[in-house]
């Protein structure tokens, strides 16, 4: 079974993507009758495709804006016998969602597909009316047990970073709208007492000392000075090492977004044995209360409060391992990539 797998633009890139590799990972360990790729030039050049499983739609655009054609691409492989699968991971686009050829891209892939895979009831019941052709089925996003195996326990993650004693939130990411910065800058303000690990709020620069080092050195001072509780590095990239510590070191995961549809900090958190505080929108707000934890809505600061103070409550009643416990019995990449192998066969086999 030749199974494509898009990802993204570059190539080189694919491989950093943990979402894809340890799925493929999982089911080439499983099942040897299963070959993937990610090589964008076959895509176009290969006709023995019995899966295109497309990721991010937004990988197809700089193809597209070279003059390929992709609607008549995916034409002609499915004329030959080839299935399309299409797991939903956005509504559109992140980071061009204003961009029509983004907007088409998606567009495209969506109303080609023959099966969508959905990471939470909330999207399948919106896609259903919109695309008719596919089946729409859930399977959930996996948590990364296979690469996260080795999680440094809780007294050694303090020392690392020098935290002390106490619980402490994590918010893991960078931001995506200047609204989810503006709303964290308000919860930590809002909350003196509860202390804020967010790596990546404002970038720290190193290196070479300049007008824009000296700048984000002072506002880095100044961030300190107006919000004690608030700890950031000003990294621009986490590393996997220092991700387990972060996670390790702190308590709860807050997810301060605005309008996604889902979240990869909620089954990572999970996994981690934190307690999870997030948006009550999407796939997002489903799975944080269907596994009993705690949303808010966005913007509303007493909800923020509320959910905040329950989710301290829970640290104490061990609610974090049983997160854990919960995505390591229903999430794990064994799991998850088993049932992504029988949505492969079952197309095949139709």
């Amino acid at each position: 079974m030749n199974v494509f797998v898009a990802v993204f633009a570059d190539d080189a890139k694919d491989e950093l993507n943990p979402f894809t590799y340890t799925l493929e990972s999982q089911i080439c360990v499983a099942h040897h009758d299963v070959i993937f790729s990610s090589r964008k030039s076959e895509f176009w050049d290969r006709n023995d495709w019995d899966i295109v499983h497309v990721m991010w739609p937004d990988c197809f655009v700089p193809a597209m804006r070279e003059g390929k054609d992709l609607c008549s691409r995916l034409i002609e492989l499915k004329d030959k016998g080839t299935k399309i699968v299409s797991t939903v991971h956005n509504f559109w686009s992140h980071s061009h969602s204003s961009e029509e050829d983004y907007y088409f891209a998606y567009q495209i892939i969506y109303s080609m597909s023959d099966v969508m895979v959905h990471l939470g009831e909330y999207s399948k019941d919106k896609f259903e009316g919109l695309y008719r052709q596919a089946k729409h089925i859930v399977i959930p996003h996996h948590v990364y047990n296979t690469i996260y195996t080795d999680i440094p326990c809780k007294g050694d993650a303090r020392k690392y970073f020098d935290y002390n004693q106490g619980i402490f939130v994590l918010v893991f990411g960078a931001f995506r709208h200047i609204e989810e910065k503006k709303l964290m800058f308000s919860v930590i303000k809002a909350n003196p007492r509860i202390r804020f690990v967010i790596p990546r709020l404002y970038e720290l620069p190193k290196g070479k000392i300049n007008m824009r080092w000296v700048r984000q050195r002072l506002k880095h001072v100044y961030y300190k000075i107006k919000y004690p509780n608030l700890l950031c590095s000003g990294d621009t990239f986490v590393s996997e090492a220092n991700l387990k510590y972060y996670y390790a070191a702190t308590d709860i995961s807050f997810i301060p977004r605005m309008n996604n549809l889902n979240s990869g900090n909620l089954p990572l958190g999970m996994l981690m044995g934190h307690v999870i505080v997030g948006p009550s929108i999407g796939n997002v707000g489903e799975l944080i209360q269907s596994t009993q934890n705690f949303t808010y809505e966005f913007g509303n600061y007493e909800s923020i409060k509320e959910a905040l103070n329950k989710a301290l409550a829970a640290v104490a009643q061990r609610k974090g391992e049983k997160n854990r416990e919960y995505a390591l019995k229903n999430w794990n990449t064994k799991k998850i990539a088993e049932m992504y192998y029988n949505t492969y066969k079952s197309l095949c086999n139709n």
